[in-house]
């Protein structure tokens, strides 16, 4: 969980419309059974704001959020197969120019 070379965790710090990536560890029995895919739900407080299926990269799972819908609050993301959550990371956005 990198972003701009430093970790992406809960004490995260970024500015609205920035495109953030998240990468999700993934473990070989994460990889389920075909067609259960891995997810990203990108939260804004307690509304998601997009659901989005991640794409694999060897043991990672990859999406990011597009600049339009990162607004300023408290933000989550889970990576979620079916009903089981596999990881989740808090962080905090700022308007732009703060």
């Amino acid at each position: 969980n990198i972003v701009n070379g430093a970790p992406f965790g809960v004490d995260s710090v970024f500015q609205e419309h920035s495109r953030l990536y998240y990468y999700s560890p993934l473990k070989s029995v994460d990889w389920g059974m075909p067609g259960d895919s891995v997810r990203h739900v990108w939260f804004s407080g307690a509304d998601t704001v997009e659901r989005v299926a991640c794409e694999v990269l060897g043991n990672f799972c990859v999406s990011s959020i597009a600049p339009e819908l990162l607004r300023e609050g408290q933000w989550s993301v889970d990576a979620i197969q079916g009903s089981k959550l596999l990881s989740s990371r808090q962080f905090k956005v700022e308007a732009a120019g703060l």
